[in-house]
């Protein structure tokens, strides 16, 4: 059989708390801010929020860290109300930006041409075949040497055009 839980003690009240440090005005008096409705006490991040909601955003980590203190008697280190602080704004920070959907293209679209490997897209004109059999006439003619020069003069390559 296991043995009851001990009941947690109420923390210390101090005479004077500073108005920034008080509680929300909603809680009931003989419950913690952000207490459970099973009686258990709030979790750390629960606590921080609740010290974030009662001093404001710009409160320092050694003020929440004292705020903590003196409402739930719960010591915590200074990194992690750093970083549920930071989680928290950047959270809100979202909120009042949007929908945080992704900007850029839409899924499914591509940006690379059409061809197949990366080539550009074959042309939408129909070429018809007695053209390419002049060509092929011309290359046996003149030499495929020949062939690749007056095609080089007629269209250079993209980097050789500025210097001619």
């Amino acid at each position: 059989m296991a043995r009851p839980r001990k009941e947690k003690e109420a923390p210390p009240v101090e005479e004077a708390t500073p108005p920034e440090y008080a509680a929300p005005a909603t809680a009931a008096a003989d419950e913690t801010p952000a207490a459970s409705t099973s009686g258990r006490p709030p979790s750390k991040a629960a606590m921080v929020r609740e010290a974030l909601k009662a001093m404001g955003n710009d409160a320092s980590t050694e003020d929440i860290q004292d705020f903590l203190l003196r409402h739930w008697g719960e010591p915590m280190e200074k990194t992690h109300i750093s970083s549920y602080k930071s989680t928290f704004l950047r959270k809100e920070k979202e909120k009042e930006k949007g929908s945080g959907k992704k900007v850029g293209r839409p899924r499914g679209s591509s940006s690379r041409p059409a061809g197949e490997n990366g080539a550009a897209p074959t042309p939408a004109i129909p070429v018809d075949l007695k053209y390419i059999r002049s060509i092929r006439e011309l290359v046996d003619q003149i030499g495929a040497n020949k062939f690749r020069e007056l095609v080089d003069l007629l269209y250079p390559p993209r980097g050789e055009a500025a210097k001619s």
